[in-house]
C-alpha cells in the first residue's frame, strides 16, 4: 500500500513538473553532429532520466553477479570446514 501511494506522489510530481514547463525549450547537440532545435524542457529530462537508468543496468547486473558468487564461495567454505571438523584429517601427531 506505501508503495503504491509513494507511486502516486511520484506521478503527481512529474506531472506538475511536465505542466510547469511546457513553455520552456532549448536546443540539444548531440555531440556536435546533430542539433535539435525548440525541444520542451520535461522531454530533455526524462531521456536523460531515462539513459541514466540504462547506463547503470551494467553496474547493477555486475554487483548481483558479484554478490551471488560470493555467497556460493561462501556456501563452500562452510561446507568444507563441516567435513573437516566430521572426518579430521590424519596428522603424523595424531597417529602415535
Amino acid at each position: 500500500m506505501v508503495a503504491l501511494i509513494e507511486f502516486i506522489v511520484i506521478l503527481i510530481a512529474a506531472l506538475v513538473f511536465i505542466l510547469s514547463n511546457q513553455q520552456s525549450s532549448c536546443d540539444i547537440s548531440l555531440f556536435g553532429i546533430y542539433t535539435f532545435h525548440n525541444e520542451p524542457v520535461y522531454v530533455i529530462s526524462l531521456v536523460s532520466f531515462i539513459l541514466g537508468i540504462i547506463a547503470s543496468i551494467p553496474f547493477f547486473l555486475f554487483f548481483i553477479l558479484k554478490k551471488k558468487s560470493k555467497g556460493k564461495t561462501e556456501i563452500k567454505r562452510r561446507k568444507k570446514s563441516e567435513i573437516e571438523t566430521e572426518y579430521p584429517i590424519p596428522t603424523p601427531e595424531s597417529q602415535d
